[in-house]
């Protein structure tokens, strides 16, 4: 959250009940440094990681 300033990086959405933090290299094909490092992530509102998840 601190990265991202509490805001959704693509519609700067501030409501933090509908925030999640994603992971640009997904977790399972992470290593732990690449699990922790906060440029692997990204703050998106939900409507926002579910359109990125369907593809």
């Amino acid at each position: 959250m601190k990265h991202w300033a509490g805001k959704c990086a693509v519609t700067g959405l501030e409501v933090e009940a509908l925030l999640r933090a994603s992971h640009i290299k997904p977790w399972r094909d992470s290593d732990n440094r690449e699990r922790l490092n906060v440029m692997n992530g990204l703050m998106l509102a939900s409507a926002t990681t579910l359109h990125s998840m369907r593809g």
